[in-house]
């Protein structure tokens, strides 16, 4: 019998005692984010130069994510990401600006800088595609997209994924009329009964 009983009591009492259920948390938590992120941390945002709004976004456009500005025209969203875009040539990072609607006007751009590429699309639905071939090249540290339909969930995915490998920000720029629906639900395809 004394087996049994020190058995129980080695049962009872592990010679090495349990993590706390905090602890062991945090270390998943951190090996997740190892798998997740590939043990990248992401590099400063981008200031936006408006220290309110920075504020608001954690310190400006995040790198690593897919940041969307939506919008009517005329609001100021292509103002604001002029004020970015200098900003991330003054550290001597690239950007590329896609220009899905070919309507971006060449005047208040003509003094940026060299390390600012403009694409024109002939197709604004290849505006995914090239944004994903840019991110791959990993020269951008910008790569703005703007008037492009918007991204499917596979694009966005994809595109978020370059983003963090490349410790790059990727901004979609959409702009709505006042009144018409953001999203439109697809329509059903015509039948004809007989």
């Amino acid at each position: 019998m004394p087996f049994l009983s020190s058995l129980a009591t080695a049962i009872a009492s592990p010679p090495f005692p349990a993590p706390e259920p905090v602890a062991a948390l945090e270390a998943l938590q951190a090996q997740l984010q190892a798998v997740v992120v590939g043990g990248r941390t992401a590099g400063s945002p981008w200031s936006t130069g408006l220290p309110a709004l920075d504020a608001a976004l954690g310190g400006g456009l995040p790198r690593g994510r897919i940041t969307e500005i939506v919008g009517p025209l005329a609001v100021g969203k292509t103002a604001l990401l002029r004020r970015v875009v200098t900003g991330v040539l003054h550290t001597g990072a690239w950007v590329a600006w896609i220009d899905a609607t070919r309507t971006l006007a060449p005047a208040p751009w003509a003094d940026v800088g060299e390390r600012f590429v403009v694409i024109r699309l002939l197709d604004k639905k290849r505006a995914a595609w090239t944004a994903d071939l840019l991110l791959r090249s990993g020269v951008f540290g910008l790569v703005v997209i703007d008037g492009a339909p918007p991204l499917s969930r596979v694009h966005g995915v994809r595109l978020a994924q370059l983003s963090r490998e490349k410790d790059a920000a990727c901004v979609v720029l959409e702009h709505v009329t006042p009144g018409e629906a953001r999203f439109q639900p697809p329509r059903p395809a015509p039948c004809a009964y007989e």
